[in-house]
């Protein structure tokens, strides 16, 4: 019983760490992103910024548990970022009234677990609700985080659902 707990204890230790680490690089980025731009479009699973000074597009994509990052020079991808929080965590993006928007990141549920080495990543091609179910009647939700960006230079951009 002693080593259940101290592994569980362990399993919990990495899941907070690499929350930590994923929100620190998630707002460097997004600051240094949102310094140099405006917003193109913004939707619950995407944001576009645009750099008029040099044409370069950023797009951030919302898949599952990750975020990936493109900078592009019309339709050529200069460069790709990735990144990967805890199994189960819920990233949307959130337009405010003042202009500004919200970047919302839920933390998983602890019964969600990444698959096993090795499967391929055939979660990551499964519908939400069979890669990430919901846990039992009564557990207790998740926290939840959010980075705020001010409303100065957002450009026509458009909220939806994903």
């Amino acid at each position: 019983m002693t080593v259940h707990s101290v592994l569980q204890s362990e399993q919990k230790l990495r899941s907070a760490s690499l929350l930590l680490q994923s929100l620190q690089q998630l707002d460097e980025l997004l600051e240094l992103d949102f310094g140099n731009s405006t917003v193109q479009q913004l939707e619950s699973g995407r944001l576009q910024l645009q750099n008029e000074q040099d044409s370069v597009s950023i797009v951030w994509t919302v898949r599952q548990s990750r975020l990936d990052r493109e900078e592009r020079i019309g339709e050529t991808i200069r460069s790709r970022d990735r990144i990967i929080f805890p199994a189960g965590c819920d990233v949307q993006f959130r337009r405010r009234d003042d202009g500004g928007f919200d970047v919302t990141i839920r933390e998983g549920y602890g019964t969600v677990r990444y698959p096993a080495a090795g499967d391929g990543g055939t979660i990551l091609h499964q519908p939400d609700s069979v890669a990430w179910p919901r846990p039992v009647r009564g557990t207790a939700e998740p926290d939840s985080t959010q980075l705020q960006f001010p409303g100065r230079g957002v450009g026509d951009s458009t909220e939806g659902s994903a």
